[in-house]
């Protein structure tokens, strides 16, 4: 199956319902079809054939999204990329692939020495009018043909490239599809840029079972809330910093949107954090756990965070898992180690990195870097990265119980924790906070009194405007790290 058949199957049965709102334009189904089709016959038209990596360096509009589609419809991989990237991280993003052209907001901008081909090749006005033309049937396709190069998130280190399928993608958003119970009626607000893995898959999500595409065009949390009431938005997806955001705007004791599903991923929110947005947004609350390489592995509805609050959910059917020690031994249930996968639509091996690709895939099983530990019903709880561990003084702690603590003030609306050198206690917490409200680093030292044995309160607290994130949404500990050990160095030498 081509992902881009869905397309021409909604343009037949629905022609007149709206595929993709764009600020003020509505494109419907038949319209879409047909932009797919032009975006198919140009790239074919300048060399473009199945096989062929293009980088898609765009902005969030519909005709983005018809780019993506029609790549896929010729079988060219795409190979989705920040279009404001520095010159030096365009050039690493390249390392050890092959692309063959990229396409481009305009005429005047370039991706390194790529042939570039600018979006209005594609469309005959800025506006994506589309031809009148009707659009033509999709052409008989191997679904096992890859679709797109992803990167991994880059929390274990340099992010890592695989490619993934038709086959892989339309098996892994089946499963969401059938637990949310998709379908044509569905308006899926965009917030997630398309550059991102996560947000391409909603996209793609919402096409294939004929639901509307909602871009967002916002500029913060209040706006999210407009479009969710304006818009009518039935389904979303956020990561925690993104819902942390809409539920600091938000005091109603009673869900204000008590029909919208939102799924969240990337990271786990707290029980508390969970228990807010159900009780303020909405009683629909789904949270996925998975990575790039592999999908999702667990899906929690509302009734399993009635079940096991504390869990991150069972695993999703077909998944296999096993908690293991360092050198592969099973645990036991309720024990912690690290946890490996394996089940369908997984791939095998990271593009041209033999190394990465034997620490991560091993024996069928893929090992994501997660400690966790697994009860006998299946759920999963995660206990942080097996990386990220602190160790002080030999009592080891993860940072997700410092943050889960933190993120509890007031005027805390995000925080992220890692661990930084010390020359007494080998590890100490480091933490970096964004206040919405004046607030010492003393004062928030001391919140933690009560909630945490203290020698796991951050010793360090850094108050900044946003955290660096990786790809995914997750904030990007490596480089906070990084920056962590670069502040102790220039103040060593300062001699302070």
């Amino acid at each position: 199956m081509n992902i881009a058949d869905a397309v021409h199957a909604h343009a037949k049965a629905r022609p007149d319902q709206t595929a993709i709102e764009d600020g003020k334009r509505a494109i419907t189904y038949a319209e879409f079809a047909v932009m797919v089709d032009r975006a198919a016959t140009k790239l074919r038209e300048r060399g473009i054939e199945a096989g062929d990596i293009i980088v898609v360096a765009l902005p969030d509009t519909a005709e983005h999204i018809a780019v993506l589609f029609g790549l896929a419809k010729i079988g060219a991989i795409s190979y989705s990329l920040d279009e404001n990237l520095p010159d030096i991280e365009q050039s690493k993003s390249l390392r050890g692939l092959k692309p063959k052209a990229a396409i481009l907001r305009d005429a005047g901008r370039r991706f390194v020495d790529l042939v570039p081909i600018p979006l209005g090749a594609f469309f005959e006005t800025a506006s994506g009018a589309a031809p009148p033309a009707p659009a033509t049937e999709p052409e008989a396709f191997d679904g096992g043909a890859p679709l797109m190069v992803i990167q991994s998130s880059g929390t274990t280190g340099a992010p890592k490239r695989l490619l993934l399928s038709h086959d892989q993608i339309v098996g892994r958003n089946s499963r969401l599809i059938a637990t949310l119970q998709l379908g044509p009626s569905d308006r899926f607000l965009q917030v997630l840029h398309l550059r991102f893995f996560l947000g391409r898959e909603g996209a793609i999500v919402t096409i294939t079972v004929g639901g509307t595409i909602v871009l967002y065009h916002g500029g913060g949390a209040e706006d999210y809330l407009r479009y969710f009431s304006e818009r009518r938005i039935t389904y979303v997806t956020l990561t925690p910093f993104h819902l942390r955001s809409v539920l600091s705007c938000v005091r109603s004791e009673t869900p204000l949107w008590p029909t919208l599903r939102i799924q969240w991923s990337s990271a786990p929110l707290s029980p508390d954090e969970r228990s807010q947005a159900r009780r303020r947004l909405t009683p629909n609350l789904y949270e996925t756990y998975g990575t790039n390489e592999a999908g999702d592995f667990t899906l929690t509805t509302p009734r399993d965070f009635e079940l096991y609050p504390d869990s991150n959910g069972p695993l999703i059917e077909a998944i296999e898992a096993q908690i293991v020690d360092e050198h592969g031994a099973v645990l036991a249930f309720g024990q912690t180690g690290l946890i490996r996968l394996r089940g369908p639509y997984f791939p095998t091996e990271y593009l041209g990195d033999p190394e990465a690709t034997a620490r991560y895939f091993k024996d069928g099983w893929f090992y994501p870097g997660d400690l966790a530990s697994l009860n006998q019903q299946g759920y999963v709880f995660l206990k942080g990265r097996a990386d990220d561990v602190i160790n002080n003084s030999g009592a080891k702690f993860f940072p997700a119980e410092v943050e889960a603590v933190l993120i509890r003030h007031p005027s805390i609306a995000d925080v992220a924790v890692v661990g930084g050198p010390h020359a007494l206690f080998g590890e100490v917490a480091v933490a970096y906070a964004v206040r919405t409200s004046p607030l010492t680093a003393k004062e928030l030292h001391a919140f933690c009194k009560g909630k945490i044995a203290m020698y796991k309160a951050p010793q360090w607290i850094f108050f900044v405007d946003e955290l660096p994130r990786v790809a995914t949404g997750k904030p990007d500990k490596k480089k906070l790290k990084a920056t962590f050990v670069r502040y102790m160095e220039t103040r060593d030498r300062r001699g302070e």
